[in-house]
Formats: structure tokens, sequence, C-alpha cells
């Protein structure tokens, strides 16, 4: 039924967010991508965060949201990889300013989401917890045009047909 009402939603405003999808079926965002067309999200295991997280820091400068119900937090630089302590993932931030403790036994999913956003494609790695909750995004970076940058595009694309 809500695979229906997605379907639906999306035939009548093709450039709506999985966010205001959600919004206007009044269900969280992550209920939307595990029951959206697979050309548009594909779910992966939580327990990929180490590989994920790894290829990611290789993208180049990345951009990150936190989405809370007051503000849109977004910050562009480079993904850094870390290391475990105390149960959290430690981000290492000598060269990034996106620092930080991650309890990654918390990510139940990892979608990568392919979707136009505001008449533009993007693509973006979601982790999201057992709650359905997101905990962080991680979008493709775009030019001084707007344009998405093809090698980012690239190693998405590569990231999410590996598994």
């Amino acid at each position: 039924m809500i695979k229906d009402s997605i379907k639906k939603i999306l035939e009548l405003k093709p450039d709506i967010t999985t966010l205001e999808i959600a919004q206007e079926l009044n269900v969280n965002e992550y209920e939307v991508l595990q029951n959206i067309d697979e050309s548009f999200a594909k779910a992966i295991d939580g327990k990929h965060f180490d590989e994920v997280i790894e290829d990611i820091s290789k993208w180049g400068k990345i951009l990150m949201i936190k989405i809370t119900p007051s503000f849109v937090i977004e910050i562009k630089d480079i993904m850094p990889t870390g290391t475990y302590g105390h149960g959290y993932y430690n981000f290492d931030s000598k060269e990034s300013s996106i620092s930080g403790h991650l309890k990654v036994d918390d990510i139940e999913k990892i979608i990568f989401v392919s979707k136009n956003h505001r008449g533009m494609l993007s693509h973006s790695v979601v982790f999201y917890d057992s709650k359905g909750e997101h905990i962080f995004k991680v979008f493709v970076s775009r030019d001084e045009n707007r344009e998405l940058l093809s090698s980012q595009v690239e190693m998405f694309m590569q990231l999410k047909n590996r598994y």
C-alpha cells in the first residue's frame, strides 16, 4: 500500500524529496526509502560502515548534512576516517572540519539514494539507526555551475554497485 502511495506521489511530483514524501504520508523518511522503487534507493546492512566510510574518504570534498526539526546543518569537507575507542568511531579531524564520535553499532542501514531534488539529480549515502532516524547524510558534491562532480558520481556508483 505504501509503495503504491509513493509511486502515485512521484508520478504527480517527480521532483519531490523523499523527506517531503514522508511528511505527506505521515511516515518517516526511512520508511519511504525502504518502499520506494529500487532505482531510487538501495539499502545495505550497517555492518558495512567501515568499508563505506573508507571509500567516501577518497571522494574529495563532500557535503555532509544533518537534518533536525529546526535546522539543516551542512558541512563541506573531506570525510575523515577514524579509529574505534570506548564504543565509538572517533573521526580523525586533522585534515577535515568534520569531527566527532559516532556509535557505529547504532547504524542499522546504509541507503544509497539517487533522486531528483529541486529539479536536479542528487546522489547521497544515508546512515540510519534502528528507529528509522537518519544519523547523517553524505551527498556527492557539485561544482561552481551546480553540476555534480563526475568523478564523485562514478565513485558513488561503484560503491553502490559493490553491494
